[in-house]
């Protein structure tokens, strides 16, 4: 029996969205996955809940729609402006609730930054840095208001003997409190400059757990710290992304945790994370093997200035014999910050891969590399200046180059063995 017109648009349109679901391009949680839901407020034809993840305890609004004719007319026909496309991302406007009023003594400072981000047009909202900035810039007044009030404290005390035990608890909370606010807004400050610092390094070719355990053994915080503090803030792109590092290199955890979806609810927004989605999709971490999205999230991060992503792309292509692609990936990842991408670009200079044979680029390219510690461009340059190539002959500094490769890979001992000798004939 042939279908109807109608059959035919339904099953098109859920041909759609299960094609959609399968490019990764809308998330899919099943019910199971939640639990701890609390009824927070409902309307004419929805309920919302505060639910909880279970893989990662973080909470979260859901919405849940009666799948009825009402519902059809209420959302479809009479309120369609509810439905809204945000970088072909779903999304469903009014959750029928409300804002809190700001708490009293609040400073007004940080009311002020909250309010701008309560902003109905979202071309008037802060970016995340820019919140960042506003409240690194208002914590010194916050301080000082905090210093000045506990003097008062004291003062008042001492003015008045006959105080009232109650009065000083009510105090020593609200103190308690404040102190709990700041040390909240310092962590904040503490894990965006954690993720700054990860952007820069892990785009120039470092390892992403040295990056991180370094950094937050410098601070005096430990890595149990951090963790706990991400659990219970992942609001934002970049913190998914942390903690999705956090669980994938068990950094402040010994749980086993699927990484793949912390960072695929980041990857909308946020180039590492995008990286690492075609990183799981590359090793089958999490989720099926597929070569194919690996290529397509890695060509995504790449777009978006995603150093490390245009840099595997680059080597992956070399190895292809695809130079002209291999040579635009690695220029571009070098321009974005990848040191290691400079080896391979280097290779395609000398050899004329991809682009003009040009030795003196490629010494220039192994040369800034291995000052930044890539073992194999130390040996490439050691060898530039063992043969001449793009530079003069200078056995010496051939030799002081291949000691430094060699501290890392032994596999090099063989050149400098050669070239001592050379050095002990000229003698």
């Amino acid at each position: 029996m042939r279908l109807s017109l109608v059959d035919d648009q339904m099953n098109s349109n859920e041909k759609w969205i299960e094609n959609r679901i399968i490019e990764g391009r809308i998330n899919v949680h099943k019910m199971d996955e939640f639990e701890d839901y609390k009824f927070i407020n409902g309307g004419a034809f929805s309920k919302v809940y505060r639910a909880r993840f279970k893989s990662t305890k973080n909470l979260c609004a859901l919405k849940i729609i009666e799948e009825n004719d009402h519902t059809n007319k209420e959302i479809l026909n009479e309120h369609p402006n509810n439905i809204l496309i945000h970088q072909e991302t779903l999304k469903l406007a009014d959750f029928g609730l409300s804002r809190q009023e700001p708490i009293a003594d609040t400073p007004r400072e940080y009311v002020t930054i909250y309010e701008w981000c309560w902003k109905s047009d979202q071309v008037d909202r802060p970016s995340i840095e820019e919140v960042v900035t506003e409240l690194e810039s208002i914590r010194p007044s916050i301080k000082e208001a905090t210093r000045v009030f506990e003097d008062n404290i004291v003062q008042d005390v001492i003015a008045n003997c006959s105080f009232n035990i109650c009065d000083i608890s009510e105090s020593e909370e609200y103190i308690e409190n404040a102190n709990n606010k700041f040390d909240q807004v310092d962590m904040a400050l503490f894990v965006n400059n954690l993720y700054s610092t990860l952007d820069k390094q892990f785009n120039e070719g470092r390892s992403v757990s040295d990056i991180i355990i370094n950094f937050i053994s410098k601070s005096g915080k430990t890595n149990e710290e951090v963790f706990q503090w991400l659990s219970g803030h992942s609001n934002c792109p970049k913190y998914y992304c942390l903690l999705g590092l956090f669980y994938h290199w068990n950094i402040g955890t010994d749980k086993k945790v699927a990484s793949f979806h912390l960072f695929f609810i980041a990857a909308g927004e946020d180039s590492i994370a995008q990286y690492f989605v075609g990183k799981c999709y590359a090793e089958g971490r999490n989720t099926n093997k597929n070569l194919k999205n690996a290529l397509d999230w890695y060509n995504k991060a790449a777009e978006n200035k995603c150093a490390a992503a245009g840099c595997f792309l680059g080597e992956y292509f070399y190895k292809l014999g695809r130079y002209t692609k291999a040579f635009d990936f690695l220029k571009k990842a070098v321009e974005n910050g990848s040191l290691k991408a400079l080896n391979t670009l280097g290779l395609c200079y000398q050899k004329g891969q991809g682009t003009g044979a040009n030795v003196v680029e490629g010494f220039k390219s192994f040369e800034k590399a291995a000052k930044n510690g890539l073992p194999a461009s130390q040996f490439e340059l050691g060898n530039c200046y063992e043969y001449g190539i793009g530079t003069e002959t200078n056995l010496k500094k051939a030799l002081h180059w291949y000691k430094e490769a060699t501290k890392v890979d032994y596999n090099y001992k063989t050149h400098l063995t050669r070239v001592e000798s050379k050095i002990h004939n000229n003698k």
